[in-house]
């Protein structure tokens, strides 16, 4: 997933002749900082929608430098249904695949202590269909 975010902060297009330069990398860090300062210091829902936020304030920030181009809005319709797979079919990668069940594994055994050790602190039977739930909530 790292190609794509890293990709867009160096401009977006690999073939362009720009692609890589300063202006890009700043707006992204500007961008990123501006993130990391709202989730840091901010209160509340603001904390919650601090990804939101920075992208907002991104994007205004690339309007005064000729990095935001909204001239396909122009033609884009109100409304549309999404076109399925518009980005090409999917791709599966067995090694990230197991990697995530991995993952996934760890966490549900994580999950399935503290869901036992809050049934012990409230003394309260935590069967298997108990488990079955939180797990299917977590």
């Amino acid at each position: 997933l790292m190609p794509v975010p890293v990709a867009w902060a160096q401009g977006g297009d690999a073939t362009a002749a720009d692609f890589g330069a300063m202006k890009y990398l700043a707006l992204a860090a500007f961008t990123l900082v501006v993130i990391l300062l709202i989730q840091r210091f901010g209160r509340g829902f603001l904390k919650q929608v601090a990804l939101l936020v920075g992208m907002f304030v991104g994007t205004l920030a690339a309007i005064p430098f000729g990095l935001a181009d909204f001239s396909a809005l122009k033609s884009a319709p109100l409304a549309a249904l999404p076109t399925p797979f518009a980005f090409g079919a999917p791709e599966f990668h067995p090694a990230a695949i197991l990697s995530l069940c991995i993952v996934m594994l760890v966490l549900m055994t994580e999950s399935s202590a503290g869901m036992l050790a809050l049934g012990e602190i409230c003394d309260r039977r935590t069967d298997g269909r108990t488990i079955t739930r939180g797990l299917r909530t977590d």
